[in-house]
């Protein structure tokens, strides 16, 4: 990849608003704190935040395999937050 389309994808806006939500959801905790809402409501609420990387990787990157790879970690995200309500 050439260093203008780095510096291109880096300076755009669903890179920007991609990077506060990592940043909110990673380092402030919030993905825990939301995961404790019962029911998987919690994680199913999370996982909306996630449309925002899905797009990156579809429309910015237009690459097939990573955005089905974070579809993948975002269901195994889901579903295993609602394991412990079905199992509990």
């Amino acid at each position: 990849m050439d260093v203008e389309r780095k510096e291109r994808l880096k300076t755009s806006r669903s890179y920007q608003l991609m990077q506060k939500v990592a940043l909110y959801m990673d380092q402030y905790y919030l993905d825990g704190f939301a995961g404790l809402v019962p029911g998987g409501m919690g994680d199913m609420a999370t996982s909306l935040f996630a449309v925002v990387h899905v797009y990156f990787c579809m429309f910015q990157l237009r690459s097939i395999p990573l955005t089905l790879a974070v579809l993948n970690n975002v269901l195994r995200d889901v579903l295993m937050g609602m394991l412990p309500f079905f199992v509990g």
